[in-house]
């Protein structure tokens, strides 16, 4: 038989079904997602195709085989595979194709499978890498491209219309950068693998890779459905059988049919709900059942047919009746029960009669289209309404209804015209211009569809009423910093202190104020980075990088979306967090946000405390005990600690160097995030000695039969106990875990698995060993493991900074003395050039520093034991530098002569009109450590012995200058014999090209380091004396250290003690520390109100001023012309007057008076 007809458009050669099943295997991946039923198979298509039109096609090798997606049901993941089309689940192999114009190559295709609305798409950087041709066999052990990446568009074509010749077999691939080409290829068993090849390698168009596939579009051909089929829409759904053997699945037994074209009459072939059941024998077994005048042949079974049953029995038959006003087209109706007996009347047998409710239904994939062929559609004719032949049936094999109202006896064969007679269908029929009714005759061989010939025509098209395909939606996250819900319990996804995953909730005070921000914890934030054009990774941020936590990432693949926008993934291997396996849950659904909070996103100390400037800090602890909100972390009589109300306990924290910006998390650069790094620090208990206070450490005491327990002890104390306990030096990250208002708190994560001295700890920097945590009842700081679970709290700390000073800070530009206290009387620094203190070698006349003492004062004229301060404007702020001088005088910002004849010229002077900028200076003479000299390091001086007392290195006064050029201070020290008479004998202030002589002048930039010429007031305690050290440079030297030099006094003499230690800490340095507090000098300092620093005679070029407080007067020197105005503490005027000479007594009460003379700064004096 060769008859062909159509649905709307198409035409379809009809052919068998296949693979028809009784029941279904469920088919389900992760999340209990219930994949469609893949039941319903192919049949070989036949037919080729010359252009590309609106229809589903199938991708043919020409072979036999089609190219299907198949899916994992264990991962979830899609692959391709080309299959014999008899094993080729139909929707699985259709394919939406759409050819884009394309500049370079004419057209590329897109292909998108019906089944899964996924393209055929790969990630490049997955695919196989080839550098020389694979031949089918040599990709045996390649893995099976898995459908997903961004690569979607491929050659095929170089057109969407190839006239009127077929489409041919052709090679599939895709240029994906200039000189790289992607090529589908296959495995033996038809597995599709992806392979990459340079251009050279693969050939122009993939012409050098023979094994490559090539497939064509192709019609799928028509299927005729049992009623397995039918009842699961052509492997839409499942069956109610399926269902009770998969309890959850949603299925029905019932089906609707739907018509493009709707007809005006009611019809109850589109008014009710069907569902198919075999027909069976009872035709076969009915009286009258011939196969020849039944029209059952080789190609029109019987096992073809199908009742179509409604849910209250009733099934659909072609009527015996016509439509009202119809000469020709018969009703469809519903029975009561199967059709039994035939009416009388219409001379049928039992068989012909029951024939009228058994159809045949093909379907036609590539435009979606169902034909119900009636196995019984005869009429009465309808010119005299008599019933001829009923023992033959009326259907798409014996289709000439003309010849059935022949009243003589017919042959079969009579009854049959295939050239110009269509089948017999269902389909519409119009009684008038206006009327239109579903009935069951035969198509329209010439008839006509909007203005369309088509031949073989129902005039409409049937489909399944509510066949509407739903997809799994990919998941398209960007990279980036997330927090991860339960979609059910809204739980946060987080890691504990050990890095297990668990679910918890923010703590809650009683009156509901959070105790916890998330935002503060990177140990509940999970890193998404793209590996794909929609794969993800996922990554805790604190423990993600952490092999112990997590052996593999917690997911790693495709997540989706549902319609509620909650993710979740089909991977049946992820299993969620029991028996602490570590990753995501394929059964339940997440709720992910993106973290906004800044701190999270750039700060590198996320999610620790971070004790910056370490040495200048104490530390108070306050206990977050929850019920009680003013407890503080306190050190008890026997050295425990406890909680307590007193805050008077305070702790220094010291970065342990082998702990210090320990690298942790993932996520590294991904979305910009840094790297996240913690530092350790061990805790002392915190006194005032800012030197010796290295006593009591916390250490972890375990003792047999004890609860373990921290306590303050010494390093001895330590050693000591160890004897008969487990002791080791406590070591902690400071972890943020809870809040109080804007306050964070920090749980104690103790590090250190073993060891007392810092040197030798063994630590897990990693993640740490315990956290401290206090027993509230005992009142005592034990620990707990880090596997912690949600419901238990952590004992947090607020961490409250109070800044320690640990050098003196004193004002800028004023005149002080220093002194030592020895008893009630004060010894004081001086410049002594006259060996004072009788030094068996001293260079004659050379200013050392020397120290007032019986028999020892300062001698010559203008001698003093004042000293001019100058603060060094790059000190650190911790750190202040000064510089201490004698003898200055200040030249301040004028004019340079610019052709040398009148040298320097002050604003507003004759000669000011050709000038240049001169930049002003302080000269005079500057105490340095004389260590370079003794080290011959510096020409400026010689024989070292010189420079030492009782073999310690002394400190001197050398003269220099004080200058800043481009807002960096350098000091000028004079050299080679120069001095600064001899510099500014020409023009009273030095010469600025003089600046420039390195023969003249050894330039020191004042940088803030420690150096031979600046000093640092280093406190010894924080009493509100300010006794200090005066500190310099030695091996050593930084801010805080216990190494480098300091000024002593050995036997009347100030000398440099110089100290130098081994390891990072100062633990093992007690006998060096003793060293250092009972030979470096303790100084302290005072203003000199009553002396001048500034006098010298030598340089006056520039007038200076100076004041000096007498008995009942004040002299001002150097003030002649200049008004000066003296008042007193409360403000008040006691003199106001223009010195008339160079040195004038002015009369002024006694006490503190401020005197302020014209063009200079105030200062204050003690008149006696």
């Amino acid at each position: 038989m060769n008859k062909k007809f159509s649905t709307l458009l198409v035409g379809a050669l009809l052919t068998s079904s296949v693979g028809a099943f009784a029941t279904s295997t469920i088919r389900t991946v992760g999340h209990n997602i219930d994949l469609r039923p893949n039941e319903t198979m192919s049949v070989a298509p036949t037919k080729t195709i010359t252009k590309f039109e609106n229809k589903l096609y199938q991708l043919s090798d020409g072979n036999g085989n089609v190219l299907v997606q198949e899916r994992n049901l264990t991962t979830g993941e899609l692959t391709m595979k080309l299959v014999a089309a008899a094993d080729a689940p139909i929707n699985a192999s259709l394919w939406t194709i759409t050819a884009i114009e394309d500049a370079r190559s004419g057209y590329i295709f897109n292909y998108v499978n019906k089944e899964t609305n996924m393209p055929l798409s790969i990630d490049v950087a997955k695919t196989l890498k080839a550098t020389a041709v694979q031949a089918t066999a040599d990709l045996a052990s390649a893995n099976a491209s898995v459908v997903e990446g961004c690569l979607e568009n491929w050659a095929w074509y170089t057109t969407d219309d190839n006239g009127t010749t077929a489409f041919p077999v052709s090679k599939v691939y895709s240029y994906f950068t200039a000189d790289s080409i992607a090529v589908l290829q296959k495995k033996a068993d038809g597995t599709i693998v992806t392979v990459k090849y340079s251009k050279a390698v693969a050939g122009t168009n993939a012409s050098s890779v023979t094994d490559a596939i090539t497939i064509q579009p192709v019609e799928a051909a028509a299927i005729v459905l049992t009623a397995n089929d039918l009842n699961r829409k052509v492997d839409f759904k499942y069956e109610l059988a399926d269902a009770a053997a998969a309890m959850g699945v949603v299925a029905s037994d019932t089906f609707s049919i739907a018509s493009s074209t709707v007809p005006t009459t009611a019809s109850e072939f589109l008014n009710n709900k069907f569902m198919a059941e075999a027909v069976g024998t009872d035709i076969t077994n009915a009286t009258g059942y011939t196969a020849d005048k039944l029209g059952i042949t080789a190609t029109n079974k019987m096992e073809d047919y199908v009742y179509l049953k409604t849910t209250d029995n009733k099934y659909l038959y072609v009527s015996e009746n016509f439509y009202p006003s119809s000469s020709k087209f018969l009703k469809l109706a519903l029975s009561t029960g199967k059709l039994a007996t035939a009416p009388a009347v219409t001379g049928m047998t039992d068989a012909t009669w029951k024939a009228r409710s058994a159809f045949k239904v093909t379907y036609y994939p590539s435009v979606d289209s169902l034909v119900f062929e009636p196995l019984n559609a005869l009429s009465a004719n309808p010119a005299n309404n008599a019933w001829l032949n009923g023992d033959y049936a009326f259907n798409s094999v014996n289709n000439k209804l003309s010849a059935f109202f022949n009243a003589a006896a017919t042959a079969a064969t009579d009854l049959q015209d295939y050239t110009n007679i269509g089948q017999v269908v269902v389909r519409i029929g119009n009684l008038t211009p206006t009327e239109s009714v579903i009935t069951a005759y035969n198509t329209e061989v010439t008839g006509t569809y909007n203005a369309v010939t088509n031949p073989g025509s129902l005039l409409t098209k049937f489909t399944y009423a509510d066949r509407k395909f739903a997809y799994l939606q990919r998941a398209t996250l960007p990279a980036g910093l997330y927090f991860i819900k339960n979609a059910t319990t809204a739980k946060n996804l987080v890691c504990n202190f050990e890095g297990t995953m668990m679910y918890d909730a923010v703590e809650k005070y009683e009156g509901g104020e959070v105790a916890q921000n998330y935002n503060d914890m990177p140990a509940t934030m999970w890193v998404v980075n793209t590996t794909g054009c929609t794969t993800v990774d996922v990554k805790n941020r604190e423990y993600g990088a952490n092999a112990t936590a997590f052996a593999a990432d917690p997911f790693a693949g495709q997540l989706y979306v549902d319609a509620d926008g909650k993710y979740y993934t089909i991977n049946k291997n992820y299993t969620g967090i029991a028996a602490k396996n570590q990753e995501l849950n394929n059964l339940e659904s997440y709720a992910i946000d993106a973290v906004t909070d800044n701190d999270a996103l750039t700060s590198e100390h996320h999610g620790y405390q971070n004790l910056t400037k370490l040495n200048i800090s104490k530390y108070n602890l306050a206990y977050n005990l929850f019920v009680n909100k003013d407890l503080f972390l306190d050190v008890t009589a026997d050295k425990n600690f406890a909680p307590s109300d007193d805050n008077s306990a305070y702790f220094e924290a010291e970065a342990v160097t082998a702990a210090t910006d320990v690298k942790f998390g993932a996520g590294v650069g991904v979305a910009n995030l840094p790297q996240l790094v913690r530092t350790a620090y061990t805790l002392k208990v915190y006194d005032t000695n800012l030197i010796d206070n290295d006593k009591y450490y916390v250490y972890l005491v375990e003792e047999t039969g004890e609860n373990p327990y921290y306590q303050a002890m010494t390093e001895a104390e330590a050693i000591e106990k160890s004897a008969t306990a487990s002791v080791r030096k406590g070591v902690f990250y400071l972890k943020a875990d809870q809040v109080k208002g804007s306050d964070k708190y920090y749980v104690l994560i103790d590090i250190n698995e073993a060891g007392i001295k810092t040197a030798g700890l063994s630590l897990a920097t990693d993640n740490g060993n315990v956290q401290a945590h206090c027993i509230d009842a005992v009142g005592r700081m034990s620990y707990l493991n880090l596997d912690n679970i949600a419901s238990e709290r952590a004992s947090a700390f607020h961490v409250t900074s109070t800044p320690v000073a640990l050098y003196r800070t004193i004002a800028d530009a004023k005149t002080a003395k220093i002194f030592r206290q020895r008893g009630t009387a004060k010894e004081y620094l001086f410049e002594d050039s006259n060996n004072q203190v009788g030094a068996p070698n001293y260079v004659k006349d050379f200013g050392y520093l020397g120290l007032t003492a019986e028999g020892i004062a300062p001698a010559g004229k203008g001698s003093t034991t004042a000293m001019y301060v100058k603060y060094v404007k790059a000190s650190d702020e911790i750190m202040p530098q000064y510089l201490f001088a004698v003898d200055t005088v200040t030249v301040k910002d004028g004019k340079w002569c610019a052709t040398d004849e009148h040298g320097y010229i002050q604003e507003g002077d004759a000669h000011s009109d050709h000038t240049v900028p001169y930049i002003g200076y302080l000269a005079g003479r500057f105490l340095v450590n004389l260590t370079d000299s003794i080290e011959g390091k510096d020409a400026m001086l010689h024989n070292a012995d010189k420079f030492k007392y009782s073999g310690y290195d002394r400190l001197g006064f050398v003269e220099a200058i004080c200058r800043v050029e481009g807002g960096v201070e350098y000091l000028y020290i004079l050299k080679g014999g120069n001095t600064l008479e001899s510099i500014q004998a020409k023009y009273g202030v030095v010469d600025p090209a003089t600046f420039d002589d390195a023969t003249v002048f050894d330039k020191k930039t004042l940088d803030g380091k420690h150096a031979n010429y600046a000093f640092s007031l280093r406190l010894i305690n924080e009493e509100a004396e300010k006794d200090f050290l005066i500190e310099s440079k030695g091996e050593g030297s930084a801010i805080g250290s216990f190494k480098g030099a300091w000024v002593k006094v050995q036997n009347s003499c100030p000398v440099l003690a110089k100290f130098t230690t081994t390891g990072s800490d100062h633990e093992d340095e007690t006998g060096t520390i003793e060293e250092l507090i009972n030979n470096a000098q303790i100084f302290n300092i005072e203003d000199g109100l009553d002396e001048v620093a500034t006098d010298n005679e030598t340089i006056n070029s520039v007038s200076t001023v100076a004041v000096v407080a007498g008995n009942g007067e004040v002299i001002v020197k150097g003030a002649e012309g200049k008004k000066v105005t003296i008042t007193n503490v409360l403000g008040q005027t006691v003199a106001n007057t223009v010195i008339t000479s160079n040195e004038a007594a002015i009369s002024t009460p006694a006490g503190v008076v401020v005197v302020a003379v014209e063009g200079e700064a105030a200062v204050k004096a003690i008149v006696k």
